[in-house]
C-alpha cells in the first residue's frame, strides 16, 4: 500500500507536548507508520501557527521548524526531508518516510515577502494563506467578510515565483474568489471536503471544486468528523469519507482527489484513529470504488501533481 497524505499536525503536537516522533500518543508516529506497513509513504507535516499576528506567528514558526529539523536528524534512518519531487522519490526508494514540510497559516511569513523564499529554501513546499481568522494576507473561514489583502496578493505572486504551493484550505469564500482571479499556477486544498454534503464553511462548494479540477489542482479529503457530516445524530466513518470521494468523482475530479487526513489536528473516525489503521480505509474504498481509483486517491494523484509542481 502506497500513501501520500497532504496534511497532518503531528510536528506541531510534538513541539507543544515535548514529544519525539517515536511515541505512543500521536496519530502519526514511528510506531503507527510501522504498523501500517507502507510500501511507499510521503507525509506533509504542517507546522500550524494559531497566531494571526505577524511577529508572533513568525516566532512560533521558527520554534516549530527547529523541532521539525531536530526530528529529521534524530530519526534520519526512518524519514528524510523531501523538498523536491526527486527527494520524494529517493526517500520512497530508500524505504524512508518522505517528510514534506508545509505551513498552516501564512501569518508565519511575518508580513515579510522575503521570508517566503527563505522558508522555501529551508524546505517548506506549501502554505495555507490563513487559518480560521483574519491575518495580514486574507480572511479565513471564520472571517468571511474579508478577501485577499494587497499584501496577500503580493504573497501569492511571490509564492508562485518561488514555486511554493498555495493551499486554499481555511480560506474565506471572498478571499478564495479573489485568489482565483490572480492565481496562475496549480494549487491545493490540502484538507477540505464537499460543502454540498456537509455545510461547513471550511468545506468547498461545488463551484470551487470545479475550479480546482479545471486548474489541475489537488483536494485532500479531511477525516475530521465535523467536516464529513452535519448533525449530532450522525456518526462519521468510512461511509461518509466514501460519500465525499464519490461526490468529487461525479464532478469529474478523478485526477484531483487525494487524502488530507488532519491527523493530530482533528477528531477522526475511530476506525482510522491512527495512521497504523489506514489499511482498513484502503480496503473499504477498494470494495466501494475499485482498486484503480483507490490507488489514485491514496497515492497516484498526489504523486503526479508533485511531479509536475514541486
Amino acid at each position: 500500500m502506497k500513501m501520500i497524505d497532504l496534511h497532518c499536525d503531528t510536528m506541531s503536537e510534538l513541539a507543544k507536548r515535548g514529544l519525539d516522533f517515536d511515541n505512543e500518543i500521536t496519530a502519526v508516529s514511528q510506531n503507527q507508520v510501522a504498523a501500517a506497513g507502507f510500501s511507499a509513504y510521503a507525509q506533509c507535516f504542517a507546522l500550524f501557527v494559531e497566531e494571526d499576528d505577524d511577529i508572533a506567528a513568525a516566532i512560533k514558526w521558527n520554534e516549530y521548524e527547529r523541532v521539525f529539523h531536530r526530528q529529521l536528524v534524530k530519526y534520519q534512518d526512518r524519514m528524510v526531508l523531501a523538498a523536491s519531487y526527486k527527494e520524494l522519490v529517493d526517500a520512497v526508494q530508500e524505504g524512508r518516510i518522505a517528510a514534506l514540510l508545509t505551513c498552516e497559516n501564512a501569518s508565519a511569513f511575518g508580513g515579510n515577502l522575503a521570508r517566503i523564499e527563505m522558508m522555501k529554501k529551508r524546505g517548506c513546499i506549501m502554505a495555507s494563506l490563513t487559518w480560521n481568522g483574519r491575518n495580514s494576507l486574507a480572511g479565513g473561514a471564520s472571517a468571511q467578510e474579508y478577501g485577499l489583502s494587497e499584501f496577500g496578493k503580493k504573497a501569492v505572486a511571490e509564492m508562485e515565483r518561488c514555486r511554493m504551493l498555495v493551499d486554499i484550505s481555511h480560506l474565506s469564500d471572498r478571499a478564495t474568489e479573489d485568489f482565483f482571479q490572480i492565481a496562475i499556477r496549480p494549487f491545493v486544498a490540502s484538507h477540505s471536503n464537499c460543502r454540498s454534503l456537509c455545510r461547513h464553511p471550511r468545506n468547498l462548494p461545488d463551484e470551487y471544486i470545479s475550479e480546482i479540477i479545471q486548474r489541475r489542482g489537488l483536494i485532500g479529503i479531511n477525516f475530521f468528523k465535523g467536516f464529513l457530516c452535519s448533525g449530532e445524530d450522525k456518526t462519521a466513518g468510512f461511509s461518509e469519507i466514501g460519500d465525499h470521494i464519490e461526490h468529487l468523482l461525479k464532478l469529474g475530479g478523478s485526477e484531483v482527489i487525494a487524502l488530507g487526513s488532519d491527523y493530530d489536528g482533528a477528531e477522526v473516525p475511530s476506525e482510522i484513529g491512527g495512521i497504523g489503521q489506514i489499511e482498513a480505509l484502503y480496503t473499504y474504498l477498494t470494495d466501494r470504488i475499485g482498486r484503480a481509483l483507490t490507488e489514485k486517491v491514496f497515492f497516484m494523484n498526489a504523486d503526479a501533481f508533485f511531479q509536475q509542481n514541486l
